[in-house]
């Protein structure tokens, strides 16, 4: 891994599930313009700052009613701060005893309670000013501790986050301040109609909000919740996500980011390219377009809609490679954009502006080596990365560490790289490239979302590298074809399509070590290659 990848330490962070009689919970959801979890249905919630850790120096006893040891004051400090900032909810009681979330205490210290959230949201005062200067003390008992998740190592922001419930049956109505440019709205929701909403693409959830929310749904009532949660022997579940592909997909969603596998004719182990909506802001990209017909771009639109429809700027193409490229028109036509490509695969996808006959006129652009281009507030850089195909591109944002590496590398097994398009000098060189870059994420052409880009990367280096010196010392023992080495490498039982792919990586291999004067070929037979001694 180079460098610049350096390990994300998850931020400490706390969330609030407010729950009211008979069962509903108070859920907002973010802004689509946040480049992380734009759009997303979360409940109240956010990091934990120094002044939650002052706080929990300062009123120990009141935070420890939430019933966590000291160490883990400061979330429990953090969760009332974060509640009354985002919704104007205070978990506190006044000099007599009296709760200002319900309706009483609220009203008796209306304008109080209004200054003090006003001037914690302009960082004029901390939560532990406010509580001394008014008297009042933290009600950490209205907290029942849920469980923690931790987001997983590959994902560009961590968050090491404790979730607690609150039942606020009988409360004061949250008041969620749009304006803020968080929130853009914030409601009441059942459990059962939010995850049929989730399920229906209405609605976007995170797996722990999804998860929190599958559990409230088995409970009867809010009083069921809280006297689950707030039970002393209740389970307190501690997730630590991992790099898996499933969880690599939620990171990239929640990054705006949707991976739709599109059925197309490519070569075993895969039957699928993966396409990418890139969407933020209101307004998206495609990486890839697939060849599925109208299957495919029936999954792409779907995909679109999830993203709550915003206006695409361009299919962009990593190579010109059927699967890959072969419903561009189609989509682009779907979606009333251009096509955005490097120029040298221009021939490959049809020349004239009316593209190939029987296909939609297609508006091209070319894209050039270091470009950046926008999706809202993301931006993508644009990288020429030949060898599998001379017109290859990878994109990587680098905010989110995503790499969309197309087919220089795949989710499993190796790339094919060989005559026509492919040059395996080059492919290598492409490869150190996209290994230096600062990548958590791999998103390929074909196959599982993968954690480690670079390490990834490098296993295929080394994976030709062995192969080259396969040949080399194939060639010692004597002078051979490609078809003889592709033979012995591979052996007879390979499948035809497989042998003829890995015929023509022998011959890249060879061509590589010709151009660096490892081998050459036998005087009259231009087919028959030998090593050059050294």
């Amino acid at each position: 891994m180079p460098e610049s990848v350096v390990p994300v330490i998850p931020r400490p962070a706390a969330s609030v599930i407010l729950v009211r009689a008979p069962m509903s919970v108070y859920m907002t959801r973010r802004s689509d313009a946040l480049r992380f979890a734009g759009g997303y249905h979360v409940f109240p919630g956010g990091s934990v700052d120094q002044q939650d850790q002052a706080l929990a120096q300062e009123r120990p006893e009141e935070l420890a009613a939430a019933g966590l040891p000291p160490d883990r004051a400061a979330f429990v400090a953090a969760a009332i701060r974060e509640l009354f900032e985002e919704i104007g909810i205070l978990l506190a009681r006044d000099e007599t005893g009296k709760p200002l979330w319900m309706p009483d205490g609220f009203e008796a210290h209306r304008e109080a309670l209004a200054g003090a959230r006003r001037a914690l949201l302009n960082d004029e005062v901390s939560l532990g000013q406010i509580v001394s200067q008014c008297g009042w003390r933290l009600a950490g008992d209205r907290l029942a501790y849920m469980g923690r998740w931790v987001t997983p190592p590959a994902a560009q922001r961590r968050f090491d986050t404790l979730f607690f419930l609150a039942d606020m049956t009988g409360a004061i109505e949250p008041e969620p301040r749009p304006e803020d440019g968080e929130v853009a709205l914030g409601e009441w929701l059942s459990p059962r109609v939010a995850l049929e909403d989730a399920k229906a693409g209405r609605v976007r959830l995170m797996r722990p909000t999804r998860a929190w929310l599958e559990e409230l749904a088995a409970c009867g009532s809010a009083a069921e919740a809280w006297a689950r949660f707030s039970s002393p022997g209740a389970r307190r579940e501690e997730v630590f996500e991992t790099n898996t592909p499933e969880i690599l997909r939620s990171v990239l969603e929640a990054q705006g980011v949707w991976m739709v596998p599109v059925p197309s004719p490519t070569l075993p182990p895969h039957s699928e390219t993966n396409v990418y909506l890139v969407a933020n802001s209101g307004e998206a990209v495609f990486v890839d377009a697939g060849h599925g017909g109208p299957e495919g771009l029936a999954l792409l639109r779907a995909a679109w809609v999830r993203a709550r429809s915003p206006r695409v700027r361009a299919v962009i193409l990593t190579h010109s490679h059927t699967d890959h490229a072969g419903a561009a028109a189609e989509l682009a036509a779907e979606f009333q954009c251009p096509i955005w490509s490097h120029p040298s695969g221009y021939f490959l996808l049809g020349n004239t502006p009316a593209g190939r006959p029987g296909r939609p006129a297609m508006e091209r652009r070319a894209l050039a080596d270091g470009e950046v281009v926008t999706v809202g507030r993301l931006q993508l850089q644009v990288l020429h990365t030949p060898g599998h195909a001379p017109d290859h591109l990878c994109l990587f944002i680098p905010s989110a560490g995503i790499l969309f590496s197309g087919d220089n590398v795949v989710g499993v097994g190796s790339t094919w790289v060989g005559p026509p398009d492919g040059d395996m000098q080059e492919y290598l060189q492409s490869l150190e490239r996209l290994a230096a870059l600062p990548a958590r994420i791999l998103a390929p052409g074909h196959g599982p979302i993968l954690a480690d880009p670079p390490g990834r990367i490098r296993e295929l280096i080394q994976h030709r590298l062995a192969r080259e010196a396969q040949i080399l010392a194939l060639l010692k023992q004597g002078p051979r074809t490609a078809e003889a080495l592709a033979q012995e490498i591979y052996g007879p039982t390979a499948p035809p399509g497989v042998m003829e792919v890995a015929r023509r990586t022998v011959i890249g291999h060879l061509v590589k070590l010709e151009r660096e004067g490892r081998v050459r070929r036998m005087a009259g037979r231009a087919d028959l290659f030998a090593p050059v001694a050294p």
